[in-house]
């Protein structure tokens, strides 16, 4: 099966079973996983995304938890690019600390990672991936043995496996 095809299924079963997952019951493990992460309590930035339906839906309640922190949003026209929350600031990757929250559809239990198909973190990824600490937070169903990979797929550092 061509790699491409692979994945476009993996991504079908995964949206699939979201539907009926009740992501908000994992937020708490979430955030206790968090709280025990060394990369993520040393950032002073914390690059996440705004979560679509079939991902966990985590911000606002990090946010309340840890208003200390400066949050930063993607947004993109050519490459993705990451905005304060509330103001018009974009990332500095010499700002401090950073630790980026990776959305993705699966991984495995050593970072690979199934995105939604466009690249735009894979490419953020590259040019960063030697001065950021990367994190998923995954509800458990979404954590795979293997998954396709192609040369230019970046995996996570470490993937935080959420429970209910």
């Amino acid at each position: 099966m061509h790699i491409a095809r692979a994945k476009q299924t993996i991504r079908e079963c995964m949206y699939a079973h979201a539907r009926s997952a009740h992501l908000e019951h994992y937020v708490p493990s979430a955030l206790k996983h968090l709280e025990n992460d060394v990369c993520f309590q040393k950032a002073d930035n914390v690059l996440m995304y705004v979560p679509y339906a079939d991902e966990i839906p985590f911000t606002q309640a990090l946010q309340d938890r840890y208003p200390q922190k400066m949050y930063f949003i993607p947004h993109s026209k050519t490459d993705i690019a990451f905005t304060a929350i509330g103001s018009d600031l974009k990332w500095n990757p010499h700002g401090g600390a950073t630790c980026v929250l990776v959305p993705g559809v699966a991984f495995t239990k050593e970072g690979v990672r199934l995105g939604r198909g466009g690249g735009w973190y894979d490419r953020f990824l590259q040019k960063h991936q030697k001065s950021l600490c990367t994190r998923a937070l995954v509800p458990g169903y979404a954590v795979l043995e293997t998954l396709p990979q192609e040369q230019h797929d970046v995996p996570v550092n470490r993937v935080l496996v959420c429970t209910k």
